[in-house]
């Protein structure tokens, strides 16, 4: 009797295991097949090879959509979308979705709208433009080699010398010149400065407003005048009103004039005698 009862029980235990290994092995399978092909084999095939562009329905294996405009696919390269149009990315490039074939192997871009291959050319405000040496570079719309060209506001200029640098829209070697005002100078001595738009040499001469004049001693000043100013020693002479005087004690300079205060007085730019008044407050 419990021979009987031992063997039904291994008998459905066994039952049992087989079973559960069985829908084990089911539910693996099933989970491969549906990541390898989705949960819903006709779904995933209808999501493969058809889709929707626009408000149409479309075969992705005949058609490229390309801003809700269907193009066919007439070759079996893979095309690629440029704007509403197609191109093919091995021999052509999209240049502001314009399709465009590839100049050069090398290094193919866009220039703006136009294709260049940069190995040989550059890009110039949006404009391809051969290069012209080994360090060629743009300047605005053109290109320059800057080995013996420099560039001053967008203008190309030849370089004078090594040490060139741009002076407004000019070139010019700082070794020799200056830049004055926007134009280049020649340098007059070994201390060179812009007295305005001339050059002068700080060691013998002065920059009077603008102008350029004698230095005759190291005490040397500007003696400013309306039209012509001039230079005059501060430690023998007197500069009144841009006119140049001999120094002495007890002068001084009334306007244009010069006086002697045991002499005269000065009131309001005029010379009186002192003894006809006292002071200038009796002067009208």
């Amino acid at each position: 009797m419990w021979y009987i009862i031992t063997t039904s029980l291994c008998t459905v235990l066994l039952v049992t295991l087989t079973n559960g290994a069985s829908f084990n092995k089911d539910s693996a399978l099933q989970g491969r097949n549906e990541q390898r092909i989705g949960p819903n084999k006709g779904v995933s095939r209808f999501r493969r090879f058809f889709g929707v562009c626009g408000n149409q329905m479309y075969s992705t294996a005949m058609f490229l959509c390309c801003d809700d405009t269907l193009i066919p696919r007439t070759t079996t390269a893979r095309l690629m979308c440029c704007g509403s149009e197609s191109y093919n990315p091995l021999t052509q490039m999209c240049c502001d979705a314009n399709p465009h074939s590839k100049i050069g192997f090398r290094q193919p871009s866009c220039c703006g709208s136009d294709p260049y291959d940069a190995n040989y050319t550059l890009c110039c405000d949006n404009t391809p433009l051969p290069k012209v040496g080994v360090q060629s570079a743009c300047c605005g719309s053109h290109v320059y080699d800057m080995a013996t060209q420099i560039c001053c506001d967008s203008y190309v200029q030849f370089k004078p010398g090594i040490h060139s640098v741009c002076c407004g829209s000019l070139a010019y070697d700082v070794n020799t010149q200056l830049c004055c005002e926007g134009l280049p100078v020649r340098k007059v001595g070994n201390h060179s400065a812009c007295c305005g738009r001339m050059a002068y040499d700080v060691q013998n001469q002065l920059c009077c407003e603008n102008r350029v004049v004698p230095k005759p001693s190291p005490y040397s000043a500007c003696c400013p005048a309306e039209h012509y100013p001039t230079s005059y020693n501060t430690v023998t002479q007197l500069c009144c009103a841009g006119f140049v005087y001999p120094a002495s004690p007890g002068v001084r300079c009334c306007g244009a004039m010069m006086y002697h205060t045991r002499m005269n007085m000065c009131c309001d730019g005029s010379l009186i005698l002192p003894i006809l008044v006292t002071g200038c407050r009796g002067f009208a």
